[in-house]
């Protein structure tokens, strides 16, 4: 294409996917070979993992190749799930775990990211097989860019050994989750740091900033949530919505809490056990309202729910600062933790707002009602 018709199609400096007609894989199944081999990548690794590979936490998640097959190949080979497996093509072979997922049938997958680098052989098979999917695949190139194509070749698939209790060492959370969820634990990576703590050198204490002191705050303010929302629901039992949503509310706060304070030692932070009596809570003065002691019994539970709105608000502000610290250090351990508890905090918000609104009118006009009553006899 010349410079003169890529600009009449009005790109905008874009590229142009242009369709092309489909091509069969110039290496067809047959009765040696009968299953279709397809190669890709996880969410966890990146290419050939001479990075990803040395991050503790993504290697954990995803620490040695495996194989996927459907459900009903499984059956038809006479395999299960966590089983010792070779992958066969005819130019070399990979072993590795099985892993049972929603793949088609007539297909395998396997990651293309482990190669041999982290290996005692350094650049090629060991004595217990291969481990590198490009064994298998074909020497095939695009005919235009060059790129190697890496990515399918006709395959048979071979039992190795059982399981016996061996577990494959795929994703539970990725495009390779089991097609029986119950089969194997959850994928889990071990505990996030962030970037930064792990490099600091030992013995010296970690570089402070900002985010310690929001950690901290937002520490305790859940745990002053978490406190008064089990106040108002002993002090409203009648009111049962009230009585019920605040203490399941209040549980939120608490897994806050603690999730909160396993993240905070990595920045040098030690905060207490949740688990200890409020007493000994380190709390911050809430400034005075009109509603704080009513002089009417029914405006208690607006004043408890208002106070609640203003604190799930302070704490979400919090959260709101703790995300973008997170997101401009890189630090995806904090990210992902304001991810998940964030929006918890809102709920909370939207809910204290919604009996606000709902209540108001029933509380405030009962309240008011023998002034009403006077001032109307008076002015009879």
């Amino acid at each position: 294409m010349s410079e003169t018709e890529y600009r009449a199609l009005n790109p905008d400096g874009r590229a142009v996917l242009k369709a092309a007609e489909y091509l069969p894989p110039h290496e067809t199944t047959d009765d040696a070979y009968p299953l279709q081999l397809n190669t890709g990548r996880t969410l966890y690794h990146f290419h050939t993992r001479t990075k990803t590979g040395r991050t503790p936490q993504l290697n954990a998640a995803a620490p040695e190749v495996w194989v996927e097959l459907s459900a009903g190949e499984a059956l038809r080979h006479g395999v299960e799930e966590g089983d010792l497996v070779e992958v066969t093509s005819p130019r070399g072979s990979v072993r590795g775990r099985l892993r049972i997922t929603g793949i088609r049938d007539g297909m395998l997958f396997l990651p293309f990211h482990y190669g041999y680098w982290d290996t005692p052989e350094g650049d090629h098979p060991g004595k217990d097989g291969g481990r590198a999917a490009n064994e298998t695949t074909v020497t095939d190139w695009d005919p235009v860019s060059k790129q190697p194509l890496f990515k399918t070749a006709s395959a048979r698939l071979t039992l190795v050994e059982r399981a016996q209790g061996t577990l494959s060492p795929a994703p539970t959370t990725t495009a390779s989750a089991p097609a029986d969820p119950r089969s194997v634990p959850p994928t889990t990576g071990g505990p996030c740091r962030g970037g930064t703590p792990d490099r600091r050198i030992p013995g010296r204490r970690p570089a402070m900033n900002g985010i310690p002191t929001v950690l901290r705050a937002l520490y305790y303010g859940e745990r002053a949530m978490q406190e008064d929302l089990l106040s108002t629901a002993e002090r409203h039992p009648v009111e049962h919505e009230v009585h019920h949503v605040a203490t399941d509310l209040a549980r939120w706060s608490h897994e806050h809490a603690e999730r909160l304070a396993r993240a905070a030692e990595p920045h040098g932070l030690h905060l207490p056990n949740p688990a200890v009596p409020p007493t000994a809570w380190q709390r911050t003065e809430r400034p005075a309202h009109a509603l704080e002691e009513p002089s009417e019994p029914d405006l208690s539970l607006l004043s408890d729910l208002r106070a609640l709105h203003l604190a799930a608000t302070g704490n979400s502000l919090y959260w709101e600062m703790l995300a973008q610290a997170a997101q401009a250090t890189g630090d995806s351990c904090l990210l992902e933790l304001s991810t998940a508890c964030h929006p918890q905090t809102l709920r909370q918000m939207h809910w204290t707002n919604t009996m606000i609104k709902t209540l108001s009118p029933q509380l405030l006009s009962k309240a008011n009602g023998p002034h009403e009553a006077d001032g109307s006899k008076a002015k009879q």
